[in-house]
């Protein structure tokens, strides 16, 4: 079997463990992609699309409509512009999009100056986002740019993504600097052992500073240990159905947290 038609059989038919797909500006779509897309999406499932996708078959040939003959009911006509940077959002080129133009009758979908960056739309039972642009800024800092940091927040929140761990940041970062400078930048990382017992790694790529640990949680009596002192941690607080612990980080910084009931 080819890691092409892999791809193609892990994509679900309809929502069960997952409810929501992301689709990373895929202008190459197969319709053996594109129709476990749409039946996942019109059976309740919520479709994200960072990026138009679905312009051309596997052969390069256009599609009549994006996504082909498996999206026509959408009537989205196929813009075969190549895409541009997109220099007015923000002042930056980090995104790219600016060449496509949704034609879909859905919801405007805005950024904080007003400008439209996509739609979002019923599709059957379910719910489709479509960006326009998709950021292509990558580099050394882990800081990301105000802009991005704004299309990432904007995306999660359209798509009621949720979380099993993260870090909140105190400070308000600016998107400069690099490993070490500037704001933390915590990645968290949950393993779980069992229903009662869970390890939480952090591990701090910037500058110094302090924030919260997230990890939402049922409710129960979770007691945590600092894994790497072997001391008890007493200071930390249930609220929203998270636990919550406040933390100073300097840069490089690592933290092991074992919750447990």
């Amino acid at each position: 079997m080819s890691k092409y038609s892999a791809v193609v059989l892990t994509l679900p038919n309809a929502p069960g463990q997952y409810q929501t797909i992301i689709v990373p500006a895929s202008h190459v779509l197969s319709q053996e992609a594109a129709k476990r897309l749409a039946n996942f999406t019109r059976q309740g499932g919520t479709l994200v699309l960072a990026g138009v996708s679905g312009q051309v078959d596997p052969w390069l040939k256009p599609y009549a409509n994006v996504g082909g003959p498996a999206w026509s009911t959408l009537k989205w006509s196929a813009v075969h512009a190549k895409p541009r940077p997109m220099p007015a959002y923000d002042s930056t080129t980090e995104f790219w999009g600016s060449g496509f133009k949704s034609t879909l009758d859905g919801t405007k979908i805005a950024d904080p100056k007003g400008r439209t960056l996509g739609s979002k739309q019923s599709w059957g039972k379910g719910t489709l986002i479509a960006y326009d642009l998709f950021p292509v800024r990558y580099n050394q800092s882990p800081h990301l740019p105000v802009s991005m940091t704004q299309w990432t927040q904007q995306l999660i929140k359209l798509a009621k993504l949720q979380h099993v761990g993260r870090f909140v940041n105190d400070q308000i970062g600016d998107g400069s600097g690099h490993l070490g400078i500037g704001v933390p930048v915590v990645e968290v990382v949950v393993r779980v052992k069992s229903e009662t017992e869970k390890f939480i790694f952090c591990m701090n790529q910037g500058g110094a500073g302090s924030g919260e640990i997230q990890i939402p949680l049922i409710s129960g009596s979770w007691q945590a240990t600092d894994v790497l002192s072997n001391q008890p941690i007493e200071k930390a607080s249930w609220e929203q159905g998270a636990w919550r612990l406040k933390v100073e980080m300097k840069p490089w910084e690592s933290r092991v947290i074992r919750l447990f009931q």
